[in-house]
């Protein structure tokens, strides 16, 4: 497994990979409880995109909505700064917390296991 990560096989020639494994690995952020994904900075975006609703929106539209943005994040982070704390919905809870378990256990001999666990784990409602 370790082989496969670390080299692969193209046209013949063993060639290293485009990204480094401590890039895309998130073992630690599962391990730390940290996001595993990118989906607040899409759910940003889409939301951006939403109050905007225009294909090819002025530029004062524009600067306008990421004022609101900033503002909202300057309230955001003084709540946080006072200890505020925000729940995560308990579907997504549950399903952190199974797969913080998958990884909590995992045993190098059985990779294929690993994954295939990881797999359920995180798309089991």
């Amino acid at each position: 497994m370790e082989k496969y990560c670390l080299r692969y096989t193209y046209r013949r020639r063993e060639k290293n990979p485009r990204y480094a494994i401590d890039i895309w690995n998130v073992y630690e952020t599962t391990m730390n409880g940290e996001p595993r994904t990118n989906n607040q900075a899409e759910l940003w975006h889409g939301h951006l995109k939403d109050t905007v609703r225009i294909q090819y929106p002025p530029f004062y539209t524009i600067v306008k909505e990421l004022q609101k943005q900033h503002a909202n994040s300057n309230v955001l982070r003084n709540q946080l700064m006072t200890g505020m704390v925000f729940k995560k919905k308990k579907i997504h809870a549950d399903k952190d917390e199974r797969v913080l378990n998958v990884v909590r256990n995992f045993n190098i001999e059985t990779v294929l296991d690993f994954l295939k666990n990881v797999n359920v784990a995180a798309s089991t409602e």
